[in-house]
């Protein structure tokens, strides 16, 4: 059951559920610079992960597992525990209608039951949680300094 949902000023959405306890949000990402996959992919809002994870039956789902080389092996260990898995690079991720470029992400060798949005995105915004009124507010991190370039996410198709 999600129960709090929060919007970021461009119209993404942090969803809250109340179940698991989890943040959550939901992202187009792009199969290359010109399209985006067919539906956002929800990921797990997680300040302690360093690395952003597709997990490997959604990896599988869009072909990200064929579009680019493996850049390294390496064990993935989080809270719930460790597999192998591949780092790789994704085209793209839109946020607050900004392309980010050359998303490193990992995926696990093993099925895991979620995709994360770990440190290597979150860095980009500011957050702050506000726990008295539960929310979180989003804004740009002015002092972080974008290594790609941007492109406006106007300019997009949407593959079907």
């Amino acid at each position: 059951m999600h129960d709090m949902i929060f919007k970021y000023s461009s119209g993404e959405t942090l969803i809250f559920d109340t179940e698991s306890c989890h943040y959550y949000m939901d992202i187009p990402v792009l199969y290359n610079l010109e399209t985006y996959v067919n539906k956002p992919i929800r990921f797990l809002f997680d300040t302690g992960a360093y690395v952003t994870v597709i997990n490997k039956s959604t990896s599988l789902f869009f072909g990200f597992d064929k579009l680019s080389p493996v850049i390294e092996h390496f064990p993935l260990t989080g809270i719930a525990g460790s597999c192998d898995a591949s780092l790789k690079m994704i085209p793209g991720m839109v946020i607050g209608g900004k392309i980010f470029k050359g998303i490193k992400v990992a995926i696990p060798h093993d099925d895991t039951k979620y995709c994360i949005l770990g440190l290597n995105v979150i860095e980009y915004f500011k957050y702050i949680f506000d726990s008295e009124d539960n929310r979180i507010y989003i804004s740009d991190n002015n002092n972080y300094k974008m290594p790609s370039e941007l492109m406006s996410a106007s300019v997009l198709n949407v593959s079907k």
